[in-house]
């Protein structure tokens, strides 16, 4: 793995980005990413009774987001995988095999009895990748106070 050295920082309307440079390549790379600010606001956002489907995408994502794992990862969880403080897993893109800790956030994601790791695992199979974008997208619209 390349470390990266962080170079510069800043807050657009949009997005926070954070340019990075390797230190075997000589380019900037831009690398979007949620606060911690709206990662939170996302999780405590209340969905309209109407979009509840929004609710499973958005406990879907943040677990993504505070287990570190890619939506492909997550899709092929296992029950077997999640054990009482972390996960093991070999990841889909690179195969590495990892351990990762659960942190609070991803052990109330798993507790919670609408998203049990089982109900993560059956949305992402029946959800392709670019529906689920899709979904976070119109989440995005209907909590436009993330940003």
């Amino acid at each position: 793995m390349v470390p990266a050295l962080e170079l510069q920082e800043r807050t657009s309307s949009e997005h926070c980005i954070r340019y990075v440079q390797t230190e075997t390549e000589n380019h900037l790379e831009k690398v979007i990413f949620l606060t911690w600010d709206e990662l939170n606001k996302l999780k405590d956002y209340q969905i309209p009774m109407d979009k509840q489907y929004l609710e499973r995408v958005r406990d879907v994502f943040l677990f993504c987001c505070f287990t570190s794992l890619r939506y492909s990862d997550v899709r092929n969880l296992k029950r077997s995988d999640v054990k009482s403080d972390h996960i093991e897993i070999t990841t889909v893109k690179t195969a590495d095999s990892l351990t990762i800790e659960l942190n609070d956030h991803s052990k109330a994601i798993l507790k919670n009895t609408r998203t049990s790791i089982s109900r993560i695992t059956w949305l992402c199979l029946v959800i392709s990748n670019q529906k689920m974008n899709d979904y976070l997208k119109e989440l995005k619209q209907q909590g436009k106070q993330f940003h």
